[in-house]
C-alpha cells in the first residue's frame, strides 16, 4: 500500500470487489512477510489453477487447500510436507521457495475449492492470503437439453463487467413481477435496484453441439419495466476454443410476461451461453425453461423480424409493415386484449387469413 503522501506502507489490500453499493475488500492489519496476493483460476471441470506473488523477501510459502473454506493455524516451529492436513481445517499442496503456481487437479467438478497461502519467517507462520474458486460443470452431450434452474445454478458461472449484482434462483421477482415462475417453482433473476447501470453474465455449462445444421434454444423471458424505466438483456455464444462472444439476440422492450424467445445458435463445436443482465432501474430479468435442441435438416438460421410499423388503422383494420432480409418467410400473428406470449411450433404449417380469427391458432 501507499499513504496519501506517497510514503510505502506495510498493509495489503485485496479482493476488491462491489456488493450492491459497498466496497468490500479484505484488509491484512499487519503485512509481517506473507504473500502478497493469491489468485484462483478455473482449468476445466476437474481443475484449478492457483498463483500468488511471494513476499519480497523471498520466505518460502505453503499452499493448503479446504473444501469448507475453513482453515486451522498452522503450528510455529513446525514446517509441513504436502498431503499433511492442519489441525483445525487445510490439506498441504504445496511447501517451498521455487514455485508461484499450482496446479490443483482431480477435483470434483461445479464445486467450489478454498485456499491458502503463508509465508514461513524466522521459524513461525505469518498471516494467510484466501482465494476460492468453483470448478467449471461437466459439457452437456445429450439433446434436447433443458434448464429450469430447480436445482439452483451450480453448473452455471457469473462474469461481472459492471457491478457485482448476482444472477440467483428465486420463486418469484422482486415487488412480485413476475409473480412466479413459468414453470416449476424457480426461476433465474437478475435485478439490481441502483440507478447507475450494471452488467453480469450468467454463462451456461459448457455444450457439445456436433449436428452441422446448428441448433435452436428457446427460452421464456420476463422483464417488466419501472415508470418507463426497463432493463435489458443480450443472450451471447462463445465458442470455447474462442476468447470473443458472438450476440445472438438482444431484447429491451417492456416484457410484463413470460414470452417465449428462439434463438439460433450457429455453430456445431463446443460452446457456452450466457445471458447478459443489463440493469435500468426496471423491475428486473427473469429467465426460465431453457431448451437447447437440434436445428431442423436444411435449416437456414433464423433472421430478425425488425422496422414493424403499425398505421393506417380504421376501426376495423390495421395496416402492418416490417423488414426482413430478402427472401425470408414471415408469419403474422395477432390476438387482441393480450400480448402473444408463444411461438410457432417449427416444421408445422400454418394457414393464415387477414380476416382477423379466420386463420390458424397458436397454443395461446
Amino acid at each position: 500500500m501507499v499513504t496519501w503522501t506517497g510514503e510505502a506502507f506495510n498493509r495489503s489490500i485485496s479482493g476488491i470487489r462491489e456488493s450492491g453499493d459497498m466496497i468490500i475488500f479484505d484488509y491484512m492489519a499487519l503485512q509481517n512477510g506473507s504473500p502478497l496476493w493469491v489468485k484462483v483460476e478455473v482449468a476445466g471441470s476437474d481443475a484449478l489453477n492457483i498463483s500468488w506473488e511471494p513476499p519480497s523477501a523471498a520466505y518460502p510459502v505453503m499452499l493448503a487447500y479446504s473444501e469448507s473454506g475453513i482453515f486451522g493455524i498452522p503450528v510455529d516451529g513446525y514446517t509441513y510436507s504436502p498431503g499433511e492436513t492442519i489441525a483445525g481445517g487445510g490439506t498441504v499442496l504445496y511447501f517451498g521457495d521455487e514455485a508461484s503456481f499450482f496446479a490443483h487437479s482431480g477435483l470434483l467438478n461445479s464445486s467450489t475449492y478454498y485456499y491458502s497461502v503463508w509465508s514461513w519467517k524466522d521459524g513461525g507462520w505469518t498471516s494467510a492470503m484466501l482465494g476460492n474458486e468453483t470448478t467449471e460443470a461437466l459439457p452437456v452431450t445429450s439433446f434436447p437439453w433443458n434448464e429450469g434452474f430447480e436445482d439452483g445454478m451450480a453448473d452455471w458461472r457469473q462474469s461481472f463487467s459492471i457491478g457485482s449484482y448476482m444472477w440467483r434462483t428465486a420463486t418469484a421477482g422482486d415487488y412480485g413481477l413476475p409473480s412466479a415462475a413459468y414453470e416449476g417453482e424457480s426461476l433465474a433473476y437478475f435485478h439490481a435496484p441502483d440507478y447507475n447501470q450494471r452488467i453480469t453474465d450468467l454463462v451456461s455449462p459448457p455444450l457439445s453441439l456436433s449436428e452441422p445444421d446448428g441448433y435452436i434454444m428457446d427460452f421464456r423471458h420476463f422483464q417488466a419495466e419501472w415508470s418507463g424505466d426497463r432493463d435489458r438483456i443480450q443472450v451471447l455464444a462463445k465458442p470455447l476454443a474462442s476468447e470473443d462472444w458472438v450476440e445472438l439476440a438482444s431484447y429491451d422492450n417492456n416484457t410484463p410476461l413470460w414470452l417465449l424467445r428462439r434463438v439460433f445458435i450457429p455453430f456445431s463445436e463446443n460452446v457456452q451461453i450466457a445471458f447478459r443482465g443489463i440493469s435500468n432501474y426496471g423491475y428486473g430479468i427473469g429467465i426460465d425453461d431453457i431448451t437447447v435442441y437440434a436445428a431442423p435438416s436444411g435449416n437456414e438460421g433464423l433472421s430478425n423480424v425488425s422496422s414493424v410499423v403499425l398505421d393506417a388503422a380504421t376501426k376495423t383494420s390495421l395496416g402492418i409493415s416490417w423488414q426482413v432480409p430478402e427472401g425470408t418467410k414471415v408469419m403474422v400473428v395477432a390476438k387482441k386484449d393480450k400480448m402473444i406470449s408463444s411461438l410457432p411450433e417449427l416444421g408445422t404449417p400454418y394457414l393464415a387469413s387477414s380476416e382477423y380469427g379466420a386463420g390458424d391458432s397458436l397454443t395461446d
